[in-house]
């Protein structure tokens, strides 16, 4: 039987998975900025503040790193959901497709 050990640094792997600034980050990086370029392709346009209100950043969450897309915009979740009055245009959730490969 052939036996192979893998050894890991508890520590080297965690900054690996948590610094802002390393290949997982960069990888995430461009992730949402994919998935915020298909959200601004998708949101509707009447005067374009929707649109050009949606944001990314790199946010640490405890020993996490976390993509973040969104708008500031108050009523962009009632684009996003729609109300009895509206039909939704949903732009945020179909957008996530972008982060895949």
């Amino acid at each position: 039987m052939t036996v192979v050990q893998i050894r890991v640094n508890a520590t080297e792997l965690s900054q690996l998975l948590s610094s802002t600034s390393g290949p997982v980050a960069q990888d995430l990086t461009r992730r949402v900025q994919r998935v915020t370029n298909k959200a601004r392709t998708l949101a509707p346009v009447d005067t374009g503040n929707l649109r050009g209100s949606i944001t990314w950043e790199i946010r640490k969450r405890g020993n996490q790193i976390v993509g973040v897309v969104g708008t500031n915009v108050p009523y962009s979740i009632y684009i996003e959901k729609g109300t009895r009055y509206m039909r939704p245009q949903p732009f945020l959730v179909p957008a996530l497709s972008a982060a895949a490969f």
